[in-house]
């Protein structure tokens, strides 16, 4: 009954018109790729034309020279800086017989000034081979007391004993109330108090 099956006949093959529009087809599509490729090609050896624009930049303008402080006059001799080193500290000669109360949470002096480092004399911030003049008004010793008549009454007493006066009691400003002398071996000293 099923000697024959129905996809066992064999199928007809298309002819030469068959063979003939699949050959033009194929054909067809590759001159069309051909074409593209040849036209991207020209494209790309056109001589592209860049559109380039220049933008004036601003330049900064110098700075103006730098005025030179005006040379001293003729009259005035020049004044070297001071020389790098370091202060020494001698003992009183005489020691006075009461002794303020110190605030030892105060500085009293510059630790870079008493360095060893340089020529005797110097200070910290002095220039190798200095000569000038070193500034000797730094309070180096301070005493703090309680009270405006007690630095009074302790400069007084400083004077009395032969020290030079380096100024009298006063307000100095932001209630600070001092007086200030040196002592024989001409150490600056200062009595003061806040008030």
């Amino acid at each position: 009954m099923f000697n024959n099956l129905i996809e066992s006949k064999a199928k007809r093959q298309g002819g030469a018109s068959y063979t003939a529009v699949s050959t033009m087809l194929v054909a067809s599509l590759i001159a069309s790729a051909a074409y593209a490729t040849q036209q991207v090609h020209q494209l790309n050896e056109k001589v592209k034309q860049e559109d380039v624009k220049f933008v004036d930049v601003k330049k900064e303008e110098p700075p103006p020279p730098k005025e030179e402080p005006p040379p001293p006059p003729p009259d005035q001799p020049v004044v070297n800086p001071p020389p790098k080193g370091f202060q020494t500290l001698t003992a009183p000669i005489k020691i006075p017989d009461v002794i303020p109360d110190i605030d030892l949470s105060k500085k009293a002096t510059d630790e870079a000034d008493f360095s060893g480092k340089g020529v005797q004399g110097g200070v910290a911030k002095g220039v190798v081979g200095g000569s000038g003049p070193v500034n000797d008004n730094q309070a180096l010793f301070e005493f703090q007391v309680d009270k405006p008549a007690q630095v009074e009454a302790l400069y007084k007493k400083a004077l009395s004993l032969g020290a030079t006066d380096e100024g009298p009691p006063g307000d100095r400003g932001d209630n600070y109330y001092g007086a200030y002398f040196r002592d024989l071996d001409g150490n600056k000293l200062n009595f003061h108090c806040w008030t």
